[in-house]
């Protein structure tokens, strides 16, 4: 009898993890969505933010937000409920080290980027186009010329940048958040925004080169790929130079602003939904205590 209500009380938590994913997964998107579009056209064009920022109009900022929405909703709405899952397989909350939790949301992170690859291509070929094609129409054409695996291009790269930002939500910024409060207990407000920069800045910094591989990866998605852009040919050419190694890190400040204000988001919404500091099972602080 225990045991069902104990399973019943297990299946219940990655559910609610699964709902509150896709809600805060919405909400971060459309936020974000366009500082990312900054960020994408900075890689790709190779110009300073400054410059493309005033180009930026109010009706291109949002080109492939529901692309973006979809995006973060299958990496958040799969990440929760599987570092929950990946826990609990390994042992009980109050028993598995900081690192193993640390590597287990790294491991949600990284399954969770193999869902999100293809709608971030199809988000970032909306913004390159002068018309705004639909999501059908890019994934037929990218099939048409490139078959199957050509879907694909970018996947790899999706997964370490996601593995990277699972990291950064799930482990670092509540051990951060837990410290700031520590240090301003009578200010949360500005203990949760200093935390939110501090990890947003590492976040951005260990994400940065892989957004980079995967927006090159990704460019004319729905074009017939050129046999020069295999990663191998993009890796040497970022290690042969200073020019490439700087350009390994293109579109760094779009995407350190973006992953501060993701920080505070999912954290804020994880919070308030008892994510963080629930003693019901929830694994993601690094140094939880039951």
């Amino acid at each position: 009898m225990n045991e069902n209500i104990k399973q019943k009380d297990k299946l219940n938590i990655e559910t609610y993890d699964l709902l509150k994913g896709i809600i805060i997964g919405i909400a971060n998107a459309t936020a974000v969505t366009p500082v990312a579009n900054l960020s994408n056209r900075v890689v790709i064009r190779r110009r300073n933010p400054a410059i493309i920022l005033p180009k930026l109009t109010l009706n291109r900022a949002y080109d492939g937000l529901l692309q973006y929405n979809l995006s973060f909703v299958l990496r958040l709405g799969i990440a929760l409920p599987l570092n929950t899952l990946l826990v609990r397989l390994a042992d009980n909350h109050d028993v598995i080290s900081e690192k193993q939790k640390l590597l287990l949301s790294v491991a949600a992170g990284g399954i969770a980027g193999i869902a999100a690859s293809i709608p971030e291509a199809v988000a970032q070929t909306q913004q390159q186009s002068t018309h705004k094609l639909s999501a059908l129409s890019i994934v037929q054409a990218a099939y048409r010329n490139n078959g199957f695996w050509g879907l694909t291009r970018g996947m790899p790269m999706v997964i370490g940048r996601t593995a990277g930002f699972t990291a950064g939500y799930l482990s670092f910024m509540p051990y951060i958040t837990e410290s700031m409060r520590a240090k301003w207990p009578n200010n949360k407000g500005a203990a949760d925004l200093v935390a939110a920069v501090v990890c947003g800045m590492g976040v951005g910094l260990m994400t940065t080169p892989f957004h980079q591989l995967r927006c090159v990866m990704q460019d004319k998605f729905i074009e017939r790929k050129p046999a020069d852009i295999t990663y191998r040919a993009l890796l040497k050419k970022a290690c042969q130079s200073k020019a490439g190694m700087r350009n390994s890190f293109s579109g760094l400040v779009p995407r350190t602003v973006m992953s501060m204000m993701s920080m505070w988001i999912i954290f804020q919404g994880n919070e308030q939904a008892g994510h963080i500091y629930a003693k019901n099972g929830f694994p993601t602080l690094l140094n939880f205590k039951p």
